[in-house]
């Protein structure tokens, strides 16, 4: 996939191997929970961001079992050089 940046600086940019990968940002249920019982957040809020999430998964942290949803906030590319090319 071709990276839409590239414009303005492809002679620096061209030794690196270009992929997008998803931004996103994690909430685990127990702290959106101890969010509401401090009035930081609402069930609603709680709602949305159970409805916005692209992949959740439960799983045990510290002994008990909790939940982490994760929700796309932007697209953010990722270059690697190439084993072949060098900088200088």
């Amino acid at each position: 996939m071709a990276n839409p940046f590239m414009n303005g600086n492809r002679q620096l940019l061209e030794p690196f191997q270009w992929k997008l990968y998803v931004d996103a940002a994690h909430y685990l249920l127990s702290d959106l929970e101890g969010d509401v019982m401090l009035g930081l957040r609402t069930a609603r809020d709680i709602e949305c961001i159970q409805s916005k999430a692209y992949s959740s998964q439960t799983m045990e942290i510290n002994g008990k079992t909790d939940t982490v949803y994760a929700v796309k906030v932007g697209d953010v590319w990722v270059g690697q050089l190439d084993d072949n090319s060098s900088l200088t």
